[in-house]
């Protein structure tokens, strides 16, 4: 009976032994499941993560690629119009200049002439009218500065800057000429030599102002040529 009762112990001790152990495979098992589970998710999410970054980087450097196209083509635009608009106004600049110079010369011609004409007369003839030296001074400084502006304006070897500092000289040996005459009180009318020095000075200084009036035209010329690309719509 002792023997019996022994025997019911151990296999109840088995039983539970068994039920046990199985029990802790289950947990064993969900456990194992479980973590598989978690990790392979959060692989998962991962892997979605990823993407969904390498996605976003490519479509903001996408957008950064375009803004940076479009704001170089913008800015492109906005310089060929300013150059455009530079180039036109350059060409209205030079043009008011060399009207400036003709207008002076012009001046300095006629009261020039004025005053050669002046000096012709008898002495008291002269007395009777007003001396034209002070008007031929100011028109000559005014082509002298003219000349200044060009200066200013072009290189030193421009062929406009050449011929218009030889109209200069010219109408200046002109006027002192002239001057040479009003200096000796009018005590007598201008001899024939300093009338023909005169004269002289006239002639090379519209030949100089013809070869002024070229070389400004073909100026004109290459900045027409500069400024007649048409300007990008705004």
């Amino acid at each position: 009976m002792a023997a019996g009762a022994a025997y019911a112990v151990s296999t109840a001790k088995s039983v539970y032994t068994a039920s046990l152990l199985a029990f802790a495979g289950t947990v064993l098992v969900a456990l194992v499941a479980a973590v598989g589970t978690w990790l392979t998710t959060n692989y998962r999410l991962a892997v979605q993560l990823r993407a969904e970054a390498e996605r976003l980087a490519t479509q903001l450097t996408s957008e950064e690629r375009r803004q940076h196209a479009a704001l170089k083509a913008e800015a492109d635009r906005l310089d060929q119009r300013m150059s455009h608009e530079r180039r036109l106004v350059d060409l209205e600049h030079a043009r008011r200049l060399f009207d400036d110079c003709a207008a002076a010369f012009e001046s300095a011609r006629v009261t020039a002439r004025e005053l050669a004409a002046y000096l012709h007369l008898e002495h008291p003839g002269r007395m009777q009218l007003t001396n034209p030296s002070p008007a031929n001074r100011d028109a000559t400084l005014r082509v002298a500065n003219e000349l200044h502006r060009l200066e200013l304006r072009f290189t030193p070897d421009h062929r406009a800057i050449e011929t218009f500092r030889l109209v200069t000289q010219h109408m200046d040996k002109r006027r002192s000429t002239l001057i040479a005459v009003r200096e000796a009180r009018f005590a007598a009318q201008m001899t024939d030599a300093q009338n023909e020095a005169s004269i002289v000075h006239a002639r090379a200084a519209l030949a100089a102002f013809d070869d002024f009036i070229t070389a400004a035209r073909a100026e004109i010329g290459v900045l027409q040529a500069a400024a007649s690309t048409p300007a990008l719509p705004a």
